[in-house]
């Protein structure tokens, strides 16, 4: 009886996670497919999740789907509004002030907010990722880091404000 609970329960945990996942699709700016430079945007926790490129709200994906990658034409600079967010999690079974004191942490440290990128021109046949990192301590900094994804290379990187 004990493994029919248990095989139900990991049956269900499969569904449901089966059920929630969601998969990339490629978002074209670009005329000519042939020069493109393509962009991923790095969900996760901290993540990132695109709004407005160049002022244009992009459309919504399919169901089960978000926009990664974003193919851009070479050459010219790009204005990309993303959503950053980053949640700290808190550790259960503190005493109260212990408690007061982790979540005024947590609080100064989560991030969820648009931020406008600067995007410098990218390279024709190159891939790249954006990606959202918390620096250490109490607040952090917030940066949205821009890498060449062949080399590892930075390529810009841009501080921002939690609030």
């Amino acid at each position: 009886m004990k493994y029919v609970k248990l095989i139900s329960i990991v049956i269900i945990g499969i569904s449901i996670v089966s059920c929630s996942t969601t998969s990339p699709a490629p978002y074209s700016f670009a005329a000519d497919e042939a020069e493109t430079a393509k962009l991923n945007i790095v969900r996760g926790n901290p993540g990132l999740a695109v709004v407005y490129v160049d002022g244009d709200e992009l459309p919504p994906p399919a169901e089960k789907t978000y926009w990664d990658p974003l193919i851009f034409p070479p050459g010219k600079p790009i204005n990309i509004t993303v959503h950053a967010y980053y949640q700290q999690s808190t550790a259960s079974n503190q005493g109260l002030l212990t408690a007061l004191i982790t979540s005024a942490i947590v609080s100064s440290r989560s991030v969820d907010r648009d931020v406008s990128f600067e995007c410098p021109p990218l390279e024709a046949g190159k891939n790249y990722k954006l990606v959202f990192r918390k620096g250490a301590g109490t607040t952090g900094k917030n940066l949205l880091v821009l890498t060449d994804t062949s080399t590892g290379k930075t390529i810009h990187n841009q501080e921002f404000e939690s609030k």
